[in-house]
């Protein structure tokens, strides 16, 4: 499919200035306009969840069960979310001033949309990735530009043809196009950059943004590791395994990238999982219509390329399972390669594809290769011992983790998507998607009272009374001290003085405490 679009520089400008200039005017502040635009934004996913999983599948031959899963619910479930909670996420949070202040002063936080936003999605999910967050920068009540991959034309061009249907065409705009088009856009200055894709693109992005200090929300993926040890389910956890690595033909960011067996059940593991190929997909999974296709004839020929270097260069290794590859269906079969070393080619880079290296390991040795490399989005434990659960999980560090079961834990409502480090940073996905597209603003107000006008005879302003400032500094070091432990007593009595002080009080204790200061010579 070819997609035409005046995708020009002054067309890409244009666009950029015309979300710059509707957030300029306020027309996306007003907790209804949003609540409307998010209702529309319903509405067109509802109406068009076929074409959805007819794009999906022309783009990625991603079969209705995947598309439904991996695409449609996930993003309904953040929108009838966000929906549900517009009036209290954007609502004012009450905070406790500190006791000096109780009486005097009121404090609350408020989140504030960011401006004008550039969403940048990739083409392996190619509608969630693009309108989940962008459900989140509406109710944030952001302007925003959508950039879809050129990579997954069927779906960029039926995002585009929705998002001008159905929302407000002065506040959202679509971006079609290649890499020059995403270059052109990132020249401008946005008010967050939420992009989600490769390291490599996400390195530019990074540096594109840095020009205007804009903020990055940065989705990357890397080599999520599995560490399968000797209590774990065998059976369960070579098909759950299995599953998530053949969903979408690898082509997932958080799809396990390579295993660690522990010696103990390695080869019980290894049969499984080669027996579940069978039961998932029978004895061609070519002719399965629940396994996808590799995204191109590029990403193809990477991953053949990957699979004849590690027969070439890392004999050790065998294939145990797959290795099939027609270029002319863009199809690789699920391929298990055990006994994997560190250095094979096949650890090089993730892999982004149905090939699975497993790693003879115990947990200790797996948790020090992780710990080399870079951070991974995702860390998977199959186990049944806590203890050791517990332990991987405090021993490592990834942008999420998944026990006895994999991917699960990115579509949940009360949990973020992101990474660290290698990994991405910042989160999205409901509350969250809000939040990255906020920001969280404190309000300090000062109320006019006898009260501050007692303290404000105190002097707290130039020039300062050096008897006044030796004083607090010795009362504040004799309080305060060296740190200790506060006992709970004292907690809850301090906790019960705080909210018993009053505004007669605090009038009592500035009259006294300014008589006092008068009689010193302070004022």
């Amino acid at each position: 499919m070819t997609v035409e679009m005046s995708s020009t520089p002054e067309f890409i400008r244009q666009q950029h200035v015309d979300v710059r200039a509707a957030f300029d005017e306020g027309i996306t502040r007003s907790i209804a306009w949003r609540k409307a635009q998010l209702l529309n934004f319903n509405k067109m996913i509802h109406e068009n969840r076929e074409a959805i999983y007819a794009a999906i599948y022309k783009d990625l031959g991603r079969t209705k069960m995947w598309a439904l899963f991996g695409d449609y619910i996930p993003i309904v479930s953040d929108v009838t979310y966000l929906i549900d909670n517009l009036e209290k996420l954007t609502a004012k949070n009450k905070r406790t001033p500190d006791v000096v202040f109780l009486a005097t002063h009121s404090a609350y936080t408020v989140k504030q949309p960011l401006g004008a936003v550039l969403i940048m999605s990739p083409w392996n999910f190619p509608v969630h990735l693009c309108l989940r967050p962008f459900a989140g920068a509406i109710a944030a009540g952001c302007t925003a530009v959508l950039k879809p991959s050129e990579l997954s034309p069927h779906s960029s061009q039926l995002i585009y043809d929705l998002v001008n249907k159905y929302l407000d065409r002065r506040a959202f705009r679509v971006v079609l196009g290649a890499a020059p088009e995403a270059t052109e856009l990132l020249k401008y200055k946005w008010d967050k950059i939420c992009f989600t894709g490769g390291g490599s693109v996400g390195k530019i992005v990074y540096k594109a943004a840095a020009e205007h200090l804009t903020p990055v929300l940065l989705e990357l993926g890397g080599k999520s590791p599995v560490i399968v040890d000797e209590s774990a389910d065998i059976p369960k956890a070579a098909r759950s395994v299995l599953n998530m690595k053949c969903a979408n033909a690898g082509q997932i960011c958080v799809a396990p990238d390579y295993l660690f067996v522990h010696p103990k059940v390695h080869a019980h593991f290894v049969s499984e999982i080669s027996k579940a190929i069978n039961e998932f997909f029978g004895p061609d999974p070519q002719k399965s219509e629940s396994y996808g296709r590799i995204i191109n004839n590029r990403h193809l020929h990477r991953l053949a390329t990957l699979i004849q270097r590690q027969k070439q260069e890392a004999p050790h290794s065998s294939i145990v399972a797959g290795g099939i590859v027609d270029e002319a269906d863009k199809y690789i079969a699920p391929t298990i390669v055990d006994n994997v070393k560190y250095g094979d080619p096949l650890m090089e880079d993730e892999l982004f594809g149905p090939l699975l290296p497993v790693i003879e390991a115990t947990t200790d040795e797996a948790i020090r290769f992780i710990n080399k490399g870079d951070t991974p989005l995702a860390l998977y434990v199959m186990s049944r011992n806590q203890k050791n659960i517990d332990y991987i999980i405090s021993s490592t560090l990834s942008g999420g983790v998944g026990v006895n079961e994999l991917a699960f834990h990115v579509a949940q409502l009360e949990l973020p998507l992101g990474g660290v480090g290698a990994s991405g940073m910042g989160n999205y996905g409901a509350t969250y998607s809000f939040d990255a597209f906020s920001h969280e603003r404190p309000v300090f107000v000062t109320k006019q009272t006898t009260y501050h006008y007692l303290l404000g005879k105190v002097p707290f302003s130039p020039p300062f009374n050096p008897k006044f400032v030796n004083f607090v500094d010795k009362a504040v070091y004799n309080a305060v001290g060296v740190y200790q432990p506060t006992p709970s007593a004292l907690k809850v009595l301090a906790t019960v003085l705080r909210l018993a002080t009053g505004t007669g009080i605090l009038v009592l204790v500035g009259w006294l405490f300014l008589k006092f200061a008068k009689a010193v010579q302070w004022v």
